[in-house]
């Protein structure tokens, strides 16, 4: 309620409008890059889903080897990742849809710019 009244309904409708804009800029880039890159869905909020898919797996087809090996990638970036200090990202499988580890890209700062991303 305080945020709220500290930024108005204007001030809310920005913030949110540009999440959701940098969310889609996000999913849009990984779109751009299917080489190494796949979108778990698009997104529908400030949450995107993806993939990193290197050249030893994309030629494998959908199946329980490929998501296997999708899931100890993830494991090893994200470690490497966060001992290194590089960036610290979520990352989770969607076990009910049936979907391996995932990294989970959240935007809702309003201060990051398209260049940040």
């Amino acid at each position: 309620f305080l945020s709220w009244k500290a930024h108005g309904s204007e001030g809310f409708r920005f913030r949110i409008e540009k999440a959701l804009e940098n969310a889609q800029f996000f999913a849009d880039l990984i779109k751009a890059r299917p080489e190494s890159f796949e979108l778990v869905q698009e997104p529908t909020s400030v949450s995107v889903g993806f993939w990193c898919i290197p050249p030893s797996i994309r030629d494998l087809p959908k199946g329980p080897e490929r998501d296997q090996r999708i899931t100890e990638l993830a494991h090893i970036i994200r470690r490497r990742m966060y001992h290194q200090g590089l960036v610290m990202i979520n990352y989770q499988p969607l076990s009910d849809l049936g979907y391996p580890y995932f990294f989970k890209m959240t935007v809702h700062n309003t201060v990051v710019t398209k260049e940040d991303i």
